[in-house]
């Protein structure tokens, strides 16, 4: 008889969560995967479950959760089987979802490829550069942000991201001011705009390059790509996650209480 295990971890704290869940079977046999998430710990009100069916064995899978309601307190647990045999449910994870106070946001581009449609002949297909609509106008326009200092969490604001496209499993570099000194400062999370919500995705390195020399004279330089950049500012490395499909997602920075 099979027999399975399963292993559950979770993104940051936020409305919208990836839950990662890892399927064993001691024989190596393909495994449905059960996420449940409730209201509380018994698990009498249960707000969603969802079921992966014929994962294979041993591969983490990224499953979206919420988005919650912000102050509400929520419990995951998952198993895993076949065949209606099921191993135990995972520990019970809880987490408060949090008020969110700041948010910035760009765009991340995804390679879209070529569609190549094989038929008796030989046809492909080319896709075609739409253009640009430029409207110029007397004056040239922007805005500048500057820091408000008190106890609230700051107003973050994305500079630049590099490089701007990638596909599932790319880093993706962030940087910009106002992200807090660490992750944890503001408990910080880097969201993306999938599937009509956002959704956290995975935080690889979150830091804070301090001013260097010439960060205030006429010196100073700004260009993430080499990077070389003078003031303080943050810089965020996330991964593209696999729920990400082609053209792009939304990216965010979402501070916390």
């Amino acid at each position: 008889m099979t027999t399975y295990t399963t292993t559950l971890n979770l993104s940051p704290p936020a409305p919208s969560m990836i839950a990662t869940v890892r399927p064993d079977s001691d024989d190596g046999t393909p495994c449905d995967i059960q996420l449940q998430s409730a209201t509380d710990s018994g698990f009498t009100t249960v707000i969603a479950t969802t079921t992966l069916l014929a994962q294979a064995d041993g591969v983490a899978v990224s499953m979206g959760m919420g988005p919650f309601a912000p102050g509400t307190t929520i419990y995951v647990r998952a198993r895993c089987g076949a065949s209606g045999t099921w191993s135990a449910y995972t520990s019970t994870l809880t987490v408060a979802i949090p008020i969110g106070t700041g948010d910035a946001a760009c765009y991340i581009d995804e390679n879209v490829g070529v569609l190549l449609v094989l038929t008796g002949d030989q046809v492909d297909y080319i896709y075609e550069n739409i253009g640009v609509l430029l409207v110029l106008g007397t004056e040239g326009l922007t805005y500048l942000y500057e820091g408000d200092v008190n106890a609230d969490p700051p107003l973050p604001k994305i500079w630049a991201i590099f490089p701007g496209a990638g596909r599932v499993g790319d880093g993706v570099t962030i940087w910009g001011i106002g992200f807090g000194a660490t992750q944890a400062t503001w408990l910080g999370s880097i969201e993306m705009f999938i599937d009509g919500e956002w959704t956290a995705v995975s935080v690889t390195a979150w830091v804070l390059t301090p001013a260097s020399a010439h960060a205030y004279d006429d010196e100073r330089k700004i260009v993430p790509s080499t990077p070389h950049i003078d003031p303080e500012h943050n810089e965020v490395e996330i991964v593209i996650p696999g729920l990400a499909i082609p053209p792009g997602h939304g990216v965010r920075v979402h501070l916390e209480r």
